[in-house]
């Protein structure tokens, strides 16, 4: 069983689709375990909640900078115990200390003007292998279609 979280910053519309598919087992052995946000009365907070997602808050406004959010983010995911993180359209991208503790076990969600992708990321914060790219208002597919690509051996 793979346990991930998901960070956001905005209001985490592509999560849904992510959690209705884990919720009805199209996604084998994955478990969207902690959903980790600027606010925690946010729209994607409460989706999670109300699917027994546990909810974390780090607000990257309270930090100085990337290094300091950085740090407490991947403090957070460790304490948590996950196997992989979900970077959903966040805004600052952390920082790369993240990056090198999920080297091959971080997925990215980004938006690239009408189109959305979702790559793998390196131990840099570079693509190690996109999985996959549509256009933006299929954000929420494409991230889901990515974490069963994803699930199907890209994480071993």
């Amino acid at each position: 069983m793979v346990k991930a979280a998901a960070v956001v910053t905005g209001p985490g519309r592509e999560l849904q689709s992510l959690i209705d598919g884990m919720y009805f087992g199209e996604i084998p052995d994955f478990a969207l375990t902690a959903v980790i946000g600027a606010e925690t009365d946010s729209p994607v907070m409460n989706r999670a909640r109300g699917a027994g997602i546990a909810v974390n808050k780090v607000d990257p406004r309270l930090f100085p900078g990337a290094p300091s959010y950085t740090r407490a983010l991947t403090a957070l995911l460790a304490d948590l115990d996950v196997d992989a993180v979900i970077l959903a359209d966040v805004s600052p991208e952390p920082a790369e200390p993240l990056f090198r503790a999920f080297a091959g076990r971080c997925l990215r969600l980004k938006y690239c003007g009408a189109e959305a992708e979702v790559s793998l990321l390196d131990a840099d914060g570079s693509e190690a292998r996109r999985l996959g790219r549509a256009p933006a208002e299929e954000a929420a597919e494409l991230l889901t279609a990515s974490v069963k690509l994803y699930m199907k051996g890209c994480h071993r």
